[in-house]
């Protein structure tokens, strides 16, 4: 008998299903808290159409905050007093195509700032991928266990123990990743990258049966039936 231990992972890519737009609005001046309220009631009522459209699932905006900022005056040489006021307005988009189209609007803007935006899958797409991906993972651990148990001489392998991730005596687990533009950018991309969900998990095997082990053919020949049934899976 001779123990295998061996690391499993798998991945997939796939395109975000929604966009969260996150904006800041801001003013500066005396005048700049009124200037910044209005710009904030007009994008909250287009943020609400869009809602009731169906191109949106939700928004949130933040209140008018005003503070005082130093800023650097080169003509007087010297720092100025500035009141800065801002205020935060996030939109979560359906329809992709309409989150451009609004973004490309209210991005020129006079007092709008596009802080990102974030891209994500939607939850059932993120539990299906992240199903898919865990049991291809679980997969390609055995595969591997069976490639070293097959130049060990040994007929099969029993998996002993599983771990997602690196998790080992008492280690946290991370089995799961979720590339999460569900992922987030800093000034935006109306093209976002595929999202990618991946798994890793450990597991050790012990080998059984006697001398007469598959050959590698045999092995690689349900490597290539497991590939195509991942393939179908997709």
């Amino acid at each position: 008998m001779v123990l295998i231990s061996v690391a499993g992972s798998a991945s997939r890519s796939l395109p975000a299903e929604r966009g969260t737009v996150r904006l800041r609005l801001t003013a500066d001046g005396p005048e700049g808290a009124a200037v910044v309220a209005a710009l904030h009631a007009r994008l909250s009522g287009e943020a609400r159409a869009l809602v009731a459209q169906g191109a949106a699932g939700r928004w949130s905006g933040g209140e008018v905050v005003t503070a005082v900022e130093l800023r650097w005056d080169a003509a007087a040489d010297r720092n100025e007093r500035v009141r800065v006021s801002t205020a935060r307005l996030e939109v979560r988009f359906r329809d992709l195509t309409r989150l451009g189209v609004w973004l490309g609007d209210v991005a020129v803007l006079e007092g709008v700032l596009v802080d990102g935006v974030d891209w994500a899958l939607t939850a059932a797409t993120r539990r299906e991928a992240e199903g898919a991906v865990r049991t291809e993972a679980v997969r390609d651990a055995v595969e591997r266990a069976e490639v070293y148990a097959a130049a060990t001489g040994a007929a099969e392998v029993r998996m002993l123990h599983l771990r997602e991730g690196g998790l080992r005596h008492g280690g946290e687990p991370s089995g799961i990743l979720l590339s999460r533009a569900e992922s987030r950018s800093t000034g935006f991309e109306l093209h976002p990258a595929a999202i990618e969900v991946a798994a890793a998990v450990a597991a050790d095997f012990e080998t059984a049966g006697d001398a007469s082990a598959p050959p590698p053919d045999a092995v690689r020949a349900r490597r290539a039936a497991r590939a195509r049934e991942q393939d179908l899976g997709r």
